[in-house]
């Protein structure tokens, strides 16, 4: 594990529990807990780059130094991202920056941001498999995958991702979404999108964003039609 992976992890953590306070106030719980893949000891494929669970804070308690009581918590296969990076160390920091702003945009949509503590021996069903086990990934998976990124989940983690960008953070759109796998257009379009939205939203808890009425030139860019080159076509006339 690079040295320098855990600071930027320890910083962005605690960036996190600020952006989401209102949150973790309403809910009593613990800020963002960032869990390295490295520190847990779990050897795990290079599948994943990030995940998320309501109960994961559980999962990883004891690999947790600072445990200070439930909260949402998320994964990171820092190994992965740096492989991913080439080795480079600052590449990888804005690698992890958008996953965990992505994976931030899931505990967003949890209710009370994750699930009230469990028995400390638990283990969580499948998880070994799910960490070493690579995805087949088909027409027929992508396809069925398409819905855990539906455009309210892409809009809440531009959404996340533009707060920590007016704080200062470097965060690659392109590493934020698989663009090309659950969207029918470029990211950039998206964001432009919600100019609008997030002036509009800035003053609201990131929880609340949802009950925004969306732009409708955002909702435009989730057409199926746009999957033709007719759609898109038309979509780019009525610009």
């Amino acid at each position: 594990m690079n040295n320098e992976i855990p600071k930027h992890r320890d910083a962005l953590a605690s960036e996190l529990g600020e952006l989401i306070r209102p949150e973790l106030l309403q809910h009593h719980r613990h800020a963002p807990y960032i869990v390295l893949a490295s520190e847990t000891g779990i050897e795990c494929c290079n599948d994943f780059y990030g995940m998320t669970s309501p109960t994961m804070a559980t999962w990883f308690r004891g690999e947790i130094p600072n445990w200070g009581g439930v909260g949402p918590a998320m994964l990171i296969h820092d190994d992965a991202i740096l492989e991913y990076c080439g080795g480079d160390a600052k590449t990888a920091d804005g690698v992890m920056t958008a996953i965990v702003c992505h994976e931030m945009a899931h505990i967003l949509q949890v209710p009370r941001l994750c699930h009230d503590a469990i028995s400390d021996n638990w283990q969580p069903a499948g998880l070994k498999t799910i960490l070493t086990e690579p995805d087949v990934a088909t027409p027929v998976y992508e396809t069925l995958t398409r819905a855990q990124h539906p455009q309210d989940f892409i809009r809440l983690a531009l959404h996340v991702r533009h707060r920590l960008q007016i704080r200062g953070w470097h965060v690659p759109l392109s590493e934020l979404v698989d663009w090309q796998r659950f969207a029918f257009v470029a990211g950039q379009w998206h964001v432009d999108a919600l100019a609008d939205d997030f002036e509009k939203c800035k003053g609201l808890p990131l929880s609340l964003v949802r009950f925004v009425p969306e732009p409708h030139g955002f909702a435009k860019l989730f057409d199926e039609n746009l999957s033709t080159f007719e759609g898109f076509m038309s979509l780019v006339r009525s610009f």
